[in-house]
């Protein structure tokens, strides 16, 4: 239904245009393949450039027509769902297959709120309402000590800390009050679970990782990378030098865990070996499944299971593995909030000019001087686009300069939610 994307489109916004191209013309209406379009709507102005008004119109008026409409026509496998209204208060927790995470609807309806808000649409405050009803039920009712509010959710539960985080860090003067200190909670008790000898946050006191009736149950590695995105989204909230270092290593360590540094001694992709530079043992195998991901790059595809720990290398490949999109899904956010995370600016007023500073995971060509780009917005809110030039041929810094003048008020990189931004002096 979606008119073709622009050949020159980055591959990101490709492949979201495709997403968005197959809810919409199936007509899908999940509550989670819904959810979905709030993300592309909110991305919009900075994927229009690439991609038809058509599209925009289309999946705005798809998404604000089948928001709260909780049928759906379509069974899916394992659908744990009550009902498909996202303008519904979500009290059922998922079981372990990680299919129905607590507050997963509390950030795509903040987006779409601001989708609402910048569409003039006058019933928006209600997306907001919800979100502010999900996250105070959480604060009432969500019991941090069960683990299926948590590491039980499998590759699901980085979508709970994000929720809480981006209602507070955007709407930190309209957030329920007791967040911050449910979150302080949520810390509290991640810590106790990680002092081992693999600094790895176990699934309750007396268990490292899920485990079910089957043998082939659980397979977990969605939560072991996707728990440093928790563990940066509650930084975002509880203030501590203290939790800052503690969570530092516990964000490394597993991201290491899933990288080798395990009972098994094997990376978490069964083509380690030849998909990432520096691995040495692939994971034991591969699932040949209905996924049909073996021939693709980078394939998450297990960790080391309840019976490895504390160290039992010699039981080699018990249990389930097989590479699921949600597992690298989990990866990728970790990625793209430790980048966030990682991101700084710095600006200097010297004589008539702004000395600016980007530190950043930008670095992707360690033998040639790369580029990037700032946004200046002047007080009138219009902004001009500024080149940074990498501070030599393999650094982490980049650098630039713009004349000094009054009406420059801020400069910008990242978009959205992700955005940082600082002012000039």
């Amino acid at each position: 239904m979606l008119e073709p994307y622009n050949e020159n489109a980055p591959d990101i916004v490709k492949l979201i245009h495709w997403g968005a191209d197959v809810i919409v013309s199936q007509k899908l209406t999940h509550e989670h393949f819904k959810a979905q379009l709030a993300y592309f709507l909110y991305a919009w102005p900075w994927m229009k450039e690439w991609l038809s008004d058509q599209n925009y119109q289309i999946v705005k008026d798809y998404a604000f027509e089948t928001w709260s409409q909780n049928e759906t026509d379509q069974e899916y496998p394992y659908d744990e769902s009550e009902g498909h209204d996202l303008l519904a208060l979500k009290t059922k927790i998922g079981s372990t297959k990680g299919a129905l995470p607590p507050g997963f609807s509390i950030m795509p309806n903040l987006l779409l709120y601001e989708v609402a808000k910048r569409e003039e649409i006058s019933d928006c405050e209600k997306y907001f309402n919800v979100a502010y009803e999900q996250v105070q039920w959480i604060i009432d009712s969500l019991d941090w000590n069960d683990p299926l509010s948590t590491k039980g959710q499998r590759m699901s539960e980085h979508l709970t800390m994000l929720g809480l985080s981006h209602m507070y860090t955007q709407y930190q003067d309209r957030a329920p009050k007791g967040l911050k200190e449910k979150v302080e909670e949520w810390c509290r008790i991640m810590l106790s679970r990680s002092g081992n000898m693999w600094d790895f946050r176990k699934l309750s006191d007396s268990q490292w990782t899920p485990t079910g009736e089957a043998v082939s149950m659980w397979n977990e590695p969605g939560n072991v990378i996707g728990f440093p995105a928790c563990l940066l989204a509650a930084l975002e909230i509880v203030e501590s030098d203290e939790l800052v270092k503690q969570f530092n290593t516990l964000i490394y360590s597993h991201f290491d865990n899933a990288f080798g540094r395990n009972p098994t001694g094997r990376h978490c992709v069964y083509n380690g070996v030849d998909d990432i530079e520096g691995v040495d043992v692939g994971w034991y195998s591969f699932h040949n499944g209905n996924g049909q991901l073996q021939g693709v790059r980078f394939v998450i595809e297990a960790t080391a299971k309840n019976r490895h720990y504390p160290y039992h290398p010699e039981l080699g490949n018990i249990s389930w593995s097989e590479g699921w999109v949600n597992f690298n899904t989990a990866f990728n956010l970790s990625m793209a909030y430790l980048a966030h995370h990682d991101i700084e600016i710095k600006t200097e007023a010297k004589g008539k000019k702004y000395y600016i500073q980007l530190k950043g995971p930008l670095n992707f060509d360690y033998e040639k001087q790369e580029q990037v780009h700032v946004w200046i917005t002047d007080r009138k809110g219009n902004e001009v686009k500024l080149v940074l030039k990498e501070d030599g041929v393999n650094s982490e810094y980049f650098v630039g300069e713009i004349v000094r003048e009054n009406k420059y008020k801020h400069v910008s990189y990242g978009y959205g939610y992700f955005s940082h931004i600082v002012s000039f002096e």
